[in-house]
């Protein structure tokens, strides 16, 4: 069983002959869905449309102000949106589930909570690998930015698989947690803290101006 394949490509400008180091496409192989970005004139990202077999089937678009605020937010290219926001995300503490007892410098390394033990393995670099509790390990699957995108057991089974919107945000449509949804707990208590609902450990799953690193992952 194929667990991730991913194809990014690159390119922009006149038939995308320009070859740059920000992702402008995203294809899943795995479900067929295939996603495009779009830039502003200030090379922020702003719209992303998703399609399976030739038909739209998701679209995001997102607007700022001069400064770079974002303004608002909806479905169909062109600003103004209808969703409106006045105030970037604000980053949340750490919820409740999420209860530390050990920590190194590289962050979280075990968690007990309601007696449940669980334990997080860090590469050198402090990128989570792997996690453990009731004496069985579980391994991270990421895309190319470092977002958790599933989790597998020691025999390569996956037992949970995360989507997110081109900002971060959890879709539960796309998502699923085979084995009741325990595992996602795990993968949010090890990175600790939530921003309004982001799932990404990058919170910009996108490739044009920026990609803003943010530990955490939460439903």
């Amino acid at each position: 069983m194929t667990l991730v394949n991913l194809d990014y490509t690159y390119g922009y400008g006149t038939n995308n002959a320009t070859d740059g180091d920000k992702i402008r496409t995203q294809t899943d192989n795995v479900t067929g869905r295939k996603r495009t970005y779009s830039c502003d004139g200030a090379g922020r990202f702003s719209y992303a449309k998703e399609e399976k077999a030739g038909s739209l089937v998701d679209s995001w678009q997102y607007c700022y102000d001069l400064a770079g605020n974002l303004t608002s937010q909806g479905t169909d290219p062109g600003c103004p949106r209808g969703t409106t926001s006045t105030a970037p995300p604000t980053r949340a503490s750490a919820p409740a589930w999420a209860t530390p007892t050990s920590t190194t410098a590289l962050g979280l390394s075990a968690t007990s909570t309601a007696g449940v033990d669980k334990g997080f393995n860090r590469e050198p670099g402090g990128t989570l690998n792997s996690m453990t509790t009731g004496g069985k390990s579980y391994y991270y699957l990421t895309d190319a930015i470092g977002s958790v995108i599933g989790l597998v057991d020691a025999d390569g089974n996956k037992v949970d698989t995360y989507t997110y919107s081109p900002r971060g945000v959890r879709l539960l449509a796309q998502s699923s947690e085979l084995k009741g949804g325990a595992q996602s707990t795990l993968v949010g208590a090890a990175t600790g803290v939530t921003e309004t609902g982001v799932g990404a450990v990058a919170a910009f799953a996108t490739g044009c101006a920026e990609s803003v690193a943010v530990e955490a992952v939460g439903d």
